[in-house]
């Protein structure tokens, strides 16, 4: 679905095969209310390597009937973590005397880079 186009109301399964998705394959789940026009899907790739990970992404539509679709969003899981992921704990440089918000300034301890 593209632009403003309304799925039917309920669940409804489609697949994705080459056909503009944002991963080559998968299936999706499509939402729709019985009585709000408000929509949305999720989509979960098909790996090309068996017993491997593939992909998942969600999208939405508000509850207006000319709203047009958000753009597909990865989500982020263990097998897909974001592109700036760091483990928990994990020393992060930054090169600033002002600390980010939900960060800790290091009181000079020393850490090993090459670890």
């Amino acid at each position: 679905m593209t632009d403003n186009t309304q799925g039917a109301a309920g669940l409804e399964l489609y697949e994705v095969y080459n056909n503009g998705y944002p991963t080559a394959y998968g299936n999706i789940i499509h939402l729709k209310g019985m009585t709000a026009v408000g929509e949305g899907e999720l989509l979960i790739g098909w790996s090309g390597t068996s017993g491997a990970h593939a992909p998942a992404f969600i999208r939405s539509r508000r509850d207006t009937t000319d709203a047009n679709w958000s753009p597909w969003a990865q989500l982020y899981t263990s097998a897909h973590p974001p592109a700036e992921f760091y483990p928990v704990g994990a020393p992060i440089p930054w090169p600033s005397d002002t600390v980010p918000s939900g960060y800790a300034l290091m009181q000079g301890q020393t850490f090993d880079k090459s670890a």
